[in-house]
């Protein structure tokens, strides 16, 4: 039997992933939808982040991350600020609550690795996260 092309396989293991994150989130309470994850996987916690940054990080358009950024704003989740290097760009920041979301993903998040590895080896699991980032390094020369 052929192996699955790996391009199909990538793209299930992200959708499936992010929407069991946005699950479990939903079920701790926060309201949240797949589509903020293009920014508050990006967003920088400490700091903040431009919105042409982020848009940048997540591969979409300066309209699109916007529209994003507005839904988050008017969940309270972040807030646009003055950039401090540059007043006339804005920074985008998490909010408390949009810290305490980050902080519940984070744990979402190694939760599901966990589950993964009761499934696979540590080893394999190592293995995995050397072929992806491979791929990484050969598709961005």
């Amino acid at each position: 039997m052929k192996a699955p092309v790996l391009a199909p396989l990538l793209q299930e293991a992200y959708r499936s992933a992010d929407r069991a994150i946005s699950d479990r989130l939903r079920s701790r309470g926060f309201d949240v939808t797949r589509a903020h994850s293009a920014v508050l996987a990006n967003i920088d916690i400490a700091t903040g982040t431009r919105p042409t940054v982020l848009a940048e990080r997540a591969a979409v358009t300066k309209q699109a991350i916007g529209q994003v950024i507005d839904d988050l704003e008017a969940r309270s989740l972040v807030t646009r600020v003055a950039d401090p290097t540059d007043r006339r760009a804005r920074l985008i920041r998490l909010t408390a609550k949009g810290r305490r979301l980050v902080a519940a993903a984070q744990e979402v998040i190694q939760e599901i690795e966990a589950s993964v590895l009761e499934e696979v080896s540590a080893g394999s699991m190592d293995a995995t996260r050397r072929t992806l980032s491979a791929l990484i390094q050969v598709t961005s020369r």
